[in-house]
């Protein structure tokens, strides 16, 4: 350890942050120190990090099998840092540990038993109550007094004799806080004989193994220097094909960890491009979240609903390979992703390959025509007359919208268009799958907050709709216009973001957002990112507020002051980060 770690480090003339610098700090539930022996000089980088972490975490433990005195600090050091409400200052812990050589004396006499041993404890336990501590502490204590006592008897039993060895050690001002295990207290010194198991992995290890490998190499592969590859992926490698699933809580720190680096690196850096570190973390995301969702399943679950992600060809088929499911929907094909996927025909190739599969039930989007080639295998959903599952007589008001699904009413406690649609799929889903109607119906009534998506928030002067998980040209629109409907007399604020992974035609779907906004209208537009700054047009009258990061945005103390009573609306992909805004614009509002 160094204290790059504490106050982070310039590297190509860029701040690589410390944890120091992390606000707010860290917490842990418990930190383990090993060779704990080498913090005891307070002067080292080794006791600086360490007292961080213990000064930010619920539990600490030192673990040291190098023996330490007590006549100098070093236990000091150790105590201090583990207990600083116990062992407050020096003086303190030279106070309490006055009784603790006479102690020793006396557990020493007891466990040798040699000629005079009563009367070398006795004596050694009276030094110890007339010590400053001792006689605050261990006048009166009825343990002492009853060991002095079994001391002045002739004679005294082999149990009650070992008894006292732990009754006297536990006499020691430290007992508390420290365990000490010697050899002579282990029966047989154990000894380790390894062994190798070959077990074979599931599908779903398998899955896993070979994606975390692959993510992995990806990363590391854009670090350009002499260590080759195969070298530094060798610890991954182990601990990957050791335990896979013990490795599952820790994926996002392994993969984040270099990831982390090359983001800092990319600050001004035009050689690189950010689509790479996107992209990647969209597969860390879509791995963590698989891996989450199928560890939380129970034996007693009668369903499980997974949502695929993709941006790259066959990892549907991938993720299908590993959740293997009865049933599947597509609701709806679209312009994302289009780094990898290309344009829509792409996109629709790589959803459906989720439909290429024996399924008992397959439910696609009845309004798009390239999937009428399933409807001998499927059922569609859509306002379309030919829709298996036909939406008909949508009203929307401000929080609350509804609908018929072949003849049946439902209400849902949203007014966006898309929800309907969403709900009607999941309300043949259900009937298909045999849920019962009542339920059904029951369950769509419930309110949805799902965090940074289409999050209505009424605060005390505004109304903020957080939809900052994700973003395409498709789910902009939709909740442009859901903000433009919503509350229609207040002002209306606009804060967005680029929509990232569309490839070549960036430009143009950023111009079509723009052609949205002017038709729609707006009070205030403030963009953040590289294409962003596209929504404002050529023609727009309204004075552009435009930001290269949210980092700017935020810095700019009057740009999130809004009028009272406005709509806003805070939307862009997640990588723009646009949630880091959303706590001060609560607090202002």
């Amino acid at each position: 350890m160094d204290d790059d770690l504490l106050y982070g480090y310039k590297k190509n003339n860029h701040k690589h942050p410390g944890l120091l610098d992390l606000d707010p700090p860290p917490h842990f539930d418990i930190c383990i120190v090993d060779e704990a022996h080498h913090i005891r000089n307070e002067q080292t980088a080794n006791y600086r990090v360490v007292k961080f972490f213990c000064e930010h975490s619920e539990t600490v433990l030192f673990l040291t099998a190098t023996p330490i005195q007590l006549g100098n600090r070093d236990l000091y050091v150790l105590l201090n840092s583990l207990r600083p409400d116990l062992i407050i200052n020096e003086q303190n812990f030279i106070h309490m540990s006055e009784p603790n050589a006479h102690i020793n004396i006396a557990a020493k006499a007891v466990r040798f038993a040699q000629t005079g041993w009563q009367d070398i404890a006795s004596k050694a336990l009276m030094d110890a109550k007339n010590t400053s501590w001792g006689r605050t502490m261990l006048s009166s204590n009825p343990v002492v007094l009853h060991i002095l006592n079994d001391l002045n008897k002739e004679n005294i039993e082999p149990e009650r004799r070992v008894q006292m060895i732990t009754e006297i050690e536990n006499l020691h001002t430290f007992n508390s806080i420290i365990n000490r295990t010697r050899r002579r207290d282990i029966e047989a010194i154990t000894i380790r004989t390894p062994e190798t198991f070959m077990v074979e992995f599931t599908p779903e290890q398998t899955f896993i193994h070979n994606q975390l490998l692959d993510i992995q190499r990806q990363i590391l592969s854009i670090f350009r220097n002499s260590i080759p590859l195969n070298f530094m992926m060798a610890t991954i490698r182990r601990q990957a094909a050791s335990c896979i699933l013990g490795l599952v809580p820790f994926l996002e720190d392994i993969l984040n960890r270099h990831l982390n680096e090359i983001e800092w690196d990319e600050i001004g850096n035009e050689i690189l491009d950010y689509s790479f570190i996107t992209n990647i973390k969209e597969q860390i995301n879509m791995m963590i979240g698989l891996c989450k969702t199928l560890g939380r399943l129970k034996p007693w679950h009668r369903y499980a609903v997974l949502e695929l992600g993709t941006n790259a060809f066959g990892e549907i088929a991938a993720l299908s390979d590993v959740c293997m499911p009865d049933a599947a929907m597509i609701l709806n094909v679209g312009p994302s992703h289009l780094q990898n996927l290309k344009d829509e025909e792409g996109v629709f190739r790589e959803k459906s390959s989720l439909f290429d599969r024996s399924l008992d039930i397959r439910l696609y989007d009845a309004d798009d025509n390239r999937f009428q080639i399933y409807k001998s295998k499927g059922k569609g959903v859509g306002r379309d007359e030919s829709a298996d599952f036909r939406i008909t007589d949508i009203e929307l008001s401000s929080f609350a919208g509804k609908f018929r699904l072949n003849g049946e009413s439902y209400e849902l406690p949203l007014a966006m268009p898309h929800m309907i649609k969403n709900s009607a799929f999941a309300i043949a889903m259900g009937s298909l799958a045999g849920i019962p109607h009542a339920s059904i119906r029951n369950a769509l009534q419930q309110p949805i907050r799902l965090d940074l998506r289409m999050q209505i928030e009424i605060l005390e002067y505004c109304i903020l709709i957080a939809d900052c998980y994700n973003a395409n040209p498709v789910s902009m629109q939709s909740a442009i216009e859901y903000w433009h409907r919503l509350a229609p007399d207040q002002e209306h604020v606009a804060i967005l973001g680029d929509m990232l992974e569309l490839g070549d035609q960036s430009a143009t779907y950023h111009d079509m957002i723009s052609t949205i906004l002017q038709e729609t209208g707006f009070d205030l537009l403030i963009t953040v990112g590289d294409m962003a700054a596209r929504y404002h047009g050529q023609d727009s009258a309204i004075p552009a507020k435009h930001y290269p990061t949210v980092e700017d945005l935020i810095k700019n103390e009057s740009a999130l002051e809004f009028k009272k009573g406005s709509v806003i609306l805070v939307k862009g992909s997640h990588s723009i980060q646009l949630e880091k805004a959303l706590p001060i614009i609560r607090n202002r509002c």
